[in-house]
C-alpha cells in the first residue's frame, strides 16, 4: 500500500482507491503503528490530534475500520479485547496470493 498523489487516495495491488479524506487519517494512524501491537481508539485519537485532527468517537471509528477492510481488504484484523492490527501489503499476505 501507498499514499496516491493526492492525500485521499491510496494505492493498493497497483490500483488507485479514492478514499474519504476521514478514513484517510484513521488509515494513517493504523499503518504507522508497531506491526505486532494492536492500536486501540484512545491510541488513533492521540495521533489525530498530534497531527491537528479532530478525535473520532467509538461509533465512527467502528465504521471507518469496516470502511478500510472494504477498501483494502485483509489489512486489518481484529485481536479481541486488544484492538486492531495492520499487516502491510506483503506477499506473504493471503490477499496478496490470491491476486
Amino acid at each position: 500500500m501507498a499514499w496516491g498523489a493526492n492525500g485521499w487516495e491510496v494505492e493498493h495491488s497497483g490500483v488507485v482507491l479514492p478514499i474519504s479524506p476521514r478514513v484517510s487519517w484513521i488509515l494513517r494512524a493504523l499503518s504507522t503503528g508497531a506491526q505486532d501491537v494492536p492500536i486501540q481508539l484512545e491510541d488513533v485519537n492521540r495521533q489525530l490530534l498530534f497531527w491537528g485532527q479532530p478525535p473520532v468517537t467509538h461509533k465512527n471509528f467502528r465504521g471507518i475500520i469496516r470502511a478500510i477492510r472494504f477498501r483494502v481488504p485483509g489489512h486489518v484484523t481484529t485481536s479481541r479485547g486488544r484492538g486492531y492490527l495492520w499487516h502491510p501489503c506483503t506477499p506473504q499476505n493471503e490477499f496478496e496470493r490470491q491476486a
